[in-house]
């Protein structure tokens, strides 16, 4: 019995973990991305983080494979579907979603740090 309410109590965790992860990056998206200068200094870092993530998941990648086949015979190939699925595609989410956070907080940063300098005017 105890058991089962602490699956439960994490699986409603889990949920609402993701849901507020799916409210905060709409939130985050929706946020202005600065003026052109920052737009084309972001464009240029997206384009080298990239190219540096592709060479890093193909070595993950093979990683990966390794993983998902001991996985597979050790706790069975419904595990390793799980791991194959929930572990690749977070990943990806996470690192597009986390660059253009900063991207966002940057130019939040920079309408604040204005702000602040007119209300320090006095």
């Amino acid at each position: 019995m105890v058991m089962n309410t602490a699956i439960v109590l994490a699986l409603v965790a889990g949920v609402l973990a993701l849901v507020y992860g799916g409210v905060t990056a709409m939130w985050i998206l929706r946020q202005p991305d600065g003026n052109d200068r920052m737009r084309e200094i972001a464009a240029a870092v997206q384009t080298g983080a990239k190219a540096y993530l592709n060479r890093q998941y193909t070595t993950i990648g093979i990683v990966g494979v390794v993983l998902f086949v001991v996985l597979g015979f050790v706790l069975g190939w419904t595990t390793a579907a799980g791991f194959a699925i929930f572990a690749q595609s977070g990943g990806g989410l996470a690192v597009l979603l986390a660059f253009r956070r900063r991207c966002k907080v940057l130019a939040f940063s920079s309408i604040f740090s204005a702000f602040a300098a007119f209300c320090d005017r006095g």
